[in-house]
């Protein structure tokens, strides 16, 4: 299944529905990657981290860099999901996109 999204305009139904696709194939081997496989594969990994395991938003940026997500991302490339990662653990818990997700 596809999710096309541009990095620099993360959009919360699009990472609602990548959270309700994990969940409904719990046997299946999901495999999430992008073009580069450092921004956007990085951002949905994170708001699994954030919103099914517990982490902080720092930590997850801390994997996020680990994997590649440097300087570069975040204020040259995708300015807008470095800001997004660091929200999102509020828009998970007031955006009605992920209602059922919480």
């Amino acid at each position: 299944m596809a999710l096309p999204w541009e990095c620099s305009f993360p959009k919360d139904k699009i990472f609602a529905e990548f959270l309700t696709l994990l969940p409904k194939n719990p046997s299946k081997k999901v495999f999430v990657h992008c073009r580069l496989g450092d921004d956007r594969t990085a951002m949905m990994i994170a708001s699994y981290r954030m919103s099914q395991e517990g982490w902080s938003a720092e930590k997850a940026k801390k994997e996020m860099e680990k994997f590649g997500f440097s300087f570069a991302h975040r204020d040259l490339i995708c300015p807008g999901l470095s800001s997004y990662e660091e929200k999102f653990p509020q828009h998970f818990h007031t955006d009605p996109a992920f209602r059922d997700l919480r």
